[in-house]
């Protein structure tokens, strides 16, 4: 059954591509990029929003172009169909991020400095452009609906997991991880990552370089002292 208010046509499947440079539904008929026409971004923007109220199987191009202010056919100019806006709202952004850290991995870098930047890019990641874009991308990826969609942003997802977890790695041919910890660090990075981001979904709270630092020496390092200073209230008994 098609939802009320939807197009009678089932949404377009969201196509995938590496190489965010090759041509696709974010480029013009001119051959640039359509985000980098002020146009193109007005429409992304009205996308975002339309995707973060009513989702993306229930939004229509006629709604977008109504939020853009802009008639159908531009929209088609820039992005080519809906599937287009999503994967430059959403797709486009994960692979640039990955590039960004597969360069960040082939530098010689101190393994916690390393870390420091990985998690900051990705963290980064959602204030790249405004709340609505983040509203669509978690409620992508915690909704049953538009299986297909999902999936492709779990495949990307994953890869950027897979990317810290090599990041890990030189901490343990140094010696200074346990290679049990490993997949425990993982995690526990995974958890910095994610509540940074609702913190500033949510709470408008943007994190920063230093506090990604700190998350990062208190998780590495430990943040409790072995004996209480003077006034501090004595250790917690086992």
């Amino acid at each position: 059954m098609t939802p009320l208010g939807t197009d009678s046509t089932p949404p377009d499947p969201i196509k995938t591509n590496n190489d965010v440079s090759a041509p696709g539904p974010e480029r013009n008929a001119a051959g640039g990029s359509g985000t980098s026409n002020v146009t193109a971004q007005a429409i992304l923007r009205a996308a975002a929003k339309v995707f973060a109220r009513v989702g993306y199987d229930a939004a229509t191009v006629r709604e977008i172009a109504a939020e853009a202010k802009c008639g159908k056919p531009m929209i088609y100019y820039y992005f080519k169909d809906k599937a287009g806006l999503a994967r430059e709202l959403l797709l486009v952004p994960i692979l640039e991020l990955t590039a960004r850290i597969e360069q960040l991995l082939a530098q010689p870098l101190d393994p916690v400095e390393r870390l420091e930047r990985i998690v900051g890019a990705i963290v980064a990641l959602d204030r790249d452009d405004d709340l609505d874009r983040m509203r669509f991308a978690f409620a992508t990826l915690f909704s049953p609906l538009n299986a297909g969609f999902r999936d492709q942003i779990d495949k990307s997802s994953c890869r950027l997991i897979e990317l810290v977890d090599q990041a890990c790695q030189p901490l343990v041919e140094s010696g200074r991880l346990d290679p049990s910890r490993r997949p425990h660090l993982v995690a526990a990075i995974r958890g910095i990552i994610t509540v940074r981001m609702l913190d500033w979904l949510f709470s408008n709270q943007p994190s920063s370089p230093e506090l990604i630092r700190r998350d990062l020496e208190l998780l590495l390092y430990g943040g409790l002292r072995s004996e209480p200073e003077s006034g501090d209230s004595p250790p917690i008994e086992r």
